[in-house]
């Protein structure tokens, strides 16, 4: 299910200003609970959001939680970011020239590293790595192809990168490659909305490996 970007975006506007809780929240933007509870647990899973503490009004009942923005995400999802990468992806690819490919792959590969200090201490492989996409706004699952498995998601974290240049999925390709241990190939598809397509396809190492292990 697809989750509603505007009451996500008017959510973290309030959080911005102080903590509130669910009722302040559907108060402020008119809404039901239900309406203001699912992109509230999204913004939560995504480490956006986080509950401060308990408010309590005096009345009996259940306390009720209140949220606020987790301070080190302010940064991160200031709007400047949004204007100036893709003039900065632009800049990068107009300096890589016919380089792109060895760059995207290398920023997947670097993208990766990055990854495993995040989760340190955890498994480092796909669906981890599936997860960590998942956090920052992909919507994944995973299907079979043509005897092909593929790794599709309806929403694009990079969207605004990707429609700068598309060859910048082929960094994305990249990290799950490092993630996987296999060959992944980008598929992705830009027909007025984006479709985050991967094909993953066995290397050459882990086919040997196979064949080791059935010849024994």
């Amino acid at each position: 299910m697809r989750l509603p970007q505007p009451t996500k975006e008017a959510i973290l506007s309030l959080l911005r200003h102080r903590s509130m809780t669910i009722t302040e929240l559907c108060q402020a933007l008119s809404l039901t609970r239900n309406a203001i509870l699912i992109p509230l647990k999204d913004l939560r899973m995504r480490g956006l959001v986080r509950p401060q503490e308990i408010v309590r009004t005096g009345r009996k009942g259940k306390p009720s939680l209140s949220y606020e923005i987790v301070p080190e995400q302010v940064e991160q999802m200031s709007a400047a970011y949004q204007a100036i990468a893709p003039l900065l992806l632009e800049a990068l690819l107009k300096k890589a020239g016919d380089d792109v490919p060895d760059v995207m792959k290398q920023l997947g590969a670097d993208l990766h590293t990055a990854f495993k200090t995040s989760v340190l201490g955890e498994d480092h492989g796909l669906s981890t790595a599936l997860r960590f996409l998942e956090q920052h706004g992909a919507q994944i699952e995973t299907t079979i192809e043509n005897g092909q498995k593929m790794i599709v998601s309806h929403s694009c974290p990079i969207g605004r990168l990707v429609r700068t240049d598309k060859r910048i999925c082929s960094a994305v390709a990249s990290f799950l490659s490092a993630a996987s241990g296999n060959d992944v190939f980008d598929t992705c598809r830009d027909d007025g909305k984006l479709t985050c397509r991967f094909e993953i396809r066995p290397s050459d190492r882990v086919k040997i490996k196979a064949s080791r292990i059935v010849g024994n």
